[in-house]
């Protein structure tokens, strides 16, 4: 527990955040922090070290941040990496009671480890059956704790069965002489991703036209 009586000395990152959604911000400064301050300067710390810890390979940014409501019972975190500088990651803070004080932080940093190898996955194996996807896209969003880290695998998360539900989305070359064409297509396609078993909602269709026979969709 921090010291009520010190000024509590800060990092930029940490001073940038609390100063953004505080409205003492000369006192925050000044390392006055009252106690919804406090305990949100211990929740970023927790989750940079938590996200340090589980990704030492990565360099992070915390860009936003909110502290615990009734509403939700958790702080949530907007945070970047280095070398993904286009993309924004979702972390949670939540005090475990159960735990004497912890805290149970969550991400879905974990995706830039498995976005890429499934769609290049996918490709494989629809061009392996002479079907050639105009583009996959791919997108993990739920948060996972500990279990997920830099070593996470496609072949470990459905090992662990971990609970993820990634949207896929499977766009095939429209270029087939009519819908009836398209249908089979879309449907042997659908055979081989399902082969695979690694868990999602996947949605199947061609380059032009979404409804009817031109889209299946499903869950693994």
């Amino acid at each position: 527990m921090m010291n009520e009586n010190i000024n509590i000395e800060m990092t930029p990152e940490e001073l940038s955040l609390l100063t953004s959604i505080s409205v003492n911000e000369k006192k925050v400064r000044e390392g006055q922090l009252n106690n919804w301050q406090k305990q949100l300067l211990m929740e970023i710390r927790a989750v940079r070290s938590v996200l340090n810890d589980k990704y030492p390979s990565s360099s992070f940014e915390i860009k936003e941040c909110t502290g615990t409501s009734t509403q939700n019972g958790f702080s949530t975190f907007l945070f970047s990496e280095a070398s993904h500088e286009e993309m924004l990651f979702d972390a949670s803070c939540t005090p475990d009671i159960d735990s004497k004080g912890d805290f149970r932080i969550e991400d879905n940093y974990y995706r830039v480890f498995l976005e890429p190898v499934l769609k290049d996955t996918l490709h494989s194996i629809l061009r392996a059956h002479a079907i050639e996807p105009v583009q996959i896209l791919c997108s993990y969003t739920s948060m996972l704790g500990k279990e997920a880290d830099e070593t996470i695998t496609l072949d470990s998360v459905i090992k662990n069965g971990l609970k993820v539900q990634p949207t896929i989305q499977i766009i095939l070359d429209g270029n087939v002489p009519d819908d009836n064409a398209a249908a089979e297509q879309i449907t042997q396609a659908s055979r081989y991703v399902k082969d695979l078993s690694v868990p999602g909602f996947y949605v199947l269709r061609k380059d032009s036209g979404t409804g009817g026979s031109n889209r299946i969709s499903f869950s693994i």
